[in-house]
C-alpha cells in the first residue's frame, strides 16, 4: 500500500542460476485522492482479527454488513492511527460481506470474506 507522498521502490532479481540483480531506485509521488483511502488484510479475514490500513488519520465510522443488508459490526474509530486491529464479534459467520468507511461525507466500501 504505497502512502501519500514519494515511495522508493528498488527491484532486486534472483536469476535461476543464483544471480542476484539490484536494479536502480525508483521514486513515485502518490496524492492521496489517487489511493485507495483504506486496505483490509488478510482477506479474507481468518481468526476473527481484522487488519484496517488507513491513508489517511481521522476519525471514522466503520460498519459490516451481510449481503442480505443487515449490520453485523459498527464500531466508531476515533484518532485512528495508518494501522488499527478491530477484533470482530465471535458471532460473525463465514461468508462474505460488506464493510464500509465513513469519513464525514465520503464513504468507501469494500467486500470482504470471513472465514471462521
Amino acid at each position: 500500500l504505497p502512502l501519500p507522498g514519494w515511495n522508493y521502490y528498488r527491484l532486486r532479481e534472483l536469476d535461476r542460476d543464483g544471480k542476484i540483480v539490484f536494479f536502480p531506485v525508483k521514486s513515485l509521488k502518490f496524492e492521496s485522492t489517487e489511493l485507495k483511502p483504506f486496505l483490509v488484510y488478510p482477506n479474507p479475514v481468518v481468526d476473527g482479527m481484522l487488519n484496517l490500513f488507513l491513508n489517511e488519520e481521522g476519525d471514522y465510522s466503520l460498519s459490516i454488513k451481510d449481503l442480505q443488508g443487515r449490520q453485523v459490526m459498527e464500531k466508531p474509530i476515533n484518532n485512528a492511527l495508518s494501522f488499527n486491529q478491530i477484533l470482530l464479534p465471535g458471532n460473525i459467520k463465514t461468508g462474505v460481506y460488506l464493510l464500509t468507511l465513513v469519513r464525514g461525507k465520503k464513504a468507501y466500501a469494500e467486500k470482504i470474506f470471513i472465514q471462521r
